[in-house]
């Protein structure tokens, strides 16, 4: 429901997609523990992009 996206505060997005999207416990636990939303903003933009990262490149440690 993309107007419901559109209409929510950031927190609440914050908060919704630390929720909804598939991480690991312990990066879920880490969101959690963020000391402000902030900082849970933060870390949640830094694991969307190393999980996108991962997916476009599963080995970096391989040349291509």
């Amino acid at each position: 429901d993309w107007q419901a996206v559109e209409k929510a505060d950031d927190a609440t997005l914050v908060d919704l997609l630390s929720m909804i999207l598939p991480f690991a416990p312990e990066e879920k636990q880490a969101l959690l523990e963020a000391p402000d939303i902030a900082a849970r903003g933060e870390a949640l933009v830094a694991l969307l992009r190393f999980t996108t990262q991962a997916a476009i490149d599963p080995d970096p440690g391989t040349w291509h």
